[in-house]
This record gives structure tokens, C-alpha cells and sequence, in this order.
């Protein structure tokens, strides 16, 4: 069985879609949930609920949401041996606004997140493990930069698969995408969204997108597409569904792949009916994942 870890952030997500506008000053009406959340646990919990046995090798404070948040995952059939706890702090939140169209607008508190130390414990898991998770949220943030690149280090040095979703656009752009893109040159599999890829060649560097032998570009309602050195391989359209909440929905389609890819042989040399049916497979969890509020699979 393919030995998966997923390296990053985990919070709480407090997420209200609203019924209609903002009314500034005064009240909106809206539906809450509170939820597990974080890029990372998101793609976790979307493996774990394929069948996948998953570790999670990450960070919570000391607090009452610390504990809830190691009594979610144990629950969810997410290994929690290497969730670290950091005293004195407080567990990472992120308040979700989601409106009419499922579109979302988060405001993180990345709390213990910040303080995630690469300890002997996470180098021999990552050492062990066939397969590396991560989102490139934790290299994006200069407190755990130096810690993404250790890990994916870790796992190169290895043999150890890498996968990178490339996180958002907004601190691409804000941390300058040469840097972002020789980061991501350690991935096997790439995951990118439209507005990551238009980010992460914003300084005219298009050339780049043509080097990767995996790159998955997420379309939203327009599917998935599989890109190998330039050439695009696999496309899926997104099933037609009524969208409550667009959170997660990445993440998922990430997990898709990897879960799919698990019982294969040789991640470096994948047939293309392989890449094909993890990305049809990829794209349904995500469209599930669209169709409730929060990021965690129901």
C-alpha cells in the first residue's frame, strides 16, 4: 500500500454563506458551519475518505480547539502521530465568506501554523513515505518557507513523490513568482488553478509551463486539464452542479489524483488512461466538494 503523508497547515474554518449582500453597519443573514480546514487537511481528509491511509504532519496549539481538531481527524481515519502541539499559542482559525455563487473570501489566522518545526520524527515519516502533499501556502509565508523547502528536500533526497498545489495567486505575485516557480520545480505533480498559472507567469516566463512533465491546471466549472512538457494529455469537464460553496473544491481534485495514483507502480512514467481516469475520478470528489458548505468531505 502506497504510504501518503500531507505536510502543512490545519485550522478551524468558521464559514457563513451569505443569503444576500453585505449590509454594511448592520445585519446579514447567513448559514454557518464550523469545520476542520486548511489546505492541506482538506487534501488529508479527501484521501482518507478515497480509502487512502494518510499521515498529516502538522501543527496545533495547546487549547480546547487543538483538541477538537485531534478528535476530528482521528475520527476522519487521519493519522495524528505527527501533529505537533505548541504550547503558549493558539490553534490557526479562518473565517470563510461565501456568497450567493459559492465564490469565497477567506480571512486565516495561521496561529501554531506559523511555529511547525521539522523535528526528527517528521524527517523519518517523510523519509518513509512513497508519496509528499503539500500546498505551496507553507512556502509562501516567510515564518515556514524554510521549512517547505526542507521537507520537499527530505522527500527528493529520498525518492519520495512531491506534490505541490501552488496555493493561491495573490502571495505568488506578492513574493515574486521566479521565486515561487523555482520552488515548484520540485514537484513531480504540479496542481495550479488558472489565476496561479497567469501568476506564476506574470513576469513573462510562459516558457516555464512547457518544462513540466505533470501539471494539472484547475478550471473551476471548466473541469481539469493534465499538461506534460507543453502538451496537454487529459481533459475533463466539471459534471453540472448547483454550487453552495466553492471551499476545499482544489484540494479535493488534488486528492482525487492522488488517491487514484496510489496503486500505481511509477509515478514519473504514468500512462496517459491512467492520468486520464485520476483526473475524471479528481474532478467528481470536487464537484462533491462544491455541492455542501465547508471543505471536508460529508
Amino acid at each position: 500500500m502506497t504510504s501518503i503523508v500531507v505536510f502543512g497547515d490545519v485550522n478551524v474554518d468558521v464559514v457563513s454563506r451569505l443569503a444576500g449582500e453585505i449590509n454594511v453597519e448592520s445585519d446579514a443573514n447567513v448559514t454557518t458551519r464550523i469545520a476542520i480546514g486548511g489546505s492541506p487537511c482538506n487534501m488529508a481528509a479527501w484521501i482518507a475518505h478515497a480509502g487512502h491511509q494518510v499521515s498529516l504532519l502538522s501543527a496545533v496549539a495547546d487549547d480546547d480547539l487543538g483538541v477538537w481538531i485531534r478528535n476530528k481527524l482521528n475520527h476522519a481515519g487521519i493519522a495524528t502521530t505527527h501533529v505537533q502541539t505548541v504550547a503558549g499559542d493558539h490553534t490557526g482559525t479562518c473565517v470563510i465568506m461565501v456568497d450567493a455563487h459559492g465564490k469565497r473570501t477567506m480571512f486565516p489566522d495561521f496561529g501554531a501554523n506559523l511555529r511547525i518545526a521539522i523535528t526528527q520524527p517528521f524527517v523519518e515519516r517523510i523519509k518513509q513515505a512513497d508519496v509528499l502533499v503539500l500546498s505551496a501556502y507553507t512556502f509562501l509565508r516567510p515564518e515556514t518557507a524554510q521549512q517547505a523547502k526542507d521537507a520537499v528536500a527530505l522527500a527528493r533526497g529520498s525518492g519520495t513523490c512531491v506534490v505541490i498545489d501552488a496555493a493561491s495567486s495573490a502571495p505568488i505575485l506578492a513574493t515574486g513568482p521566479a521565486l515561487v516557480r523555482e520552488f515548484l520545480e520540485s514537484a513531480d505533480i504540479l496542481f495550479a488553478n488558472d489565476d496561479e498559472v497567469a501568476a506564476l507567469t506574470s513576469d513573462g516566463a510562459t516558457d516555464w509551463l512547457g518544462t513540466r512533465s505533470n501539471l494539472i491546471i484547475k478550471h473551476g466549472p471548466g473541469g481539469a486539464s493534465w499538461w506534460s512538457r507543453g502538451l496537454l494529455v487529459a481533459q475533463v469537464p466539471a459534471p453540472a452542479v448547483t454550487v453552495v460553496d466553492t471551499t476545499g473544491a482544489g484540494d479535493a481534485l488534488c486528492a482525487g489524483v492522488v488517491g487514484a495514483l496510489s496503486s500505481e507502480g511509477s509515478w514519473f512514467d504514468i500512462p496517459v488512461e491512467i492520468k486520464f481516469n485520476a483526473l475524471r475520478l479528481a474532478v467528481d470528489l470536487a464537484s462533491r466538494c462544491c455541492i455542501q458548505l465547508g471543505a471536508w468531505p460529508r
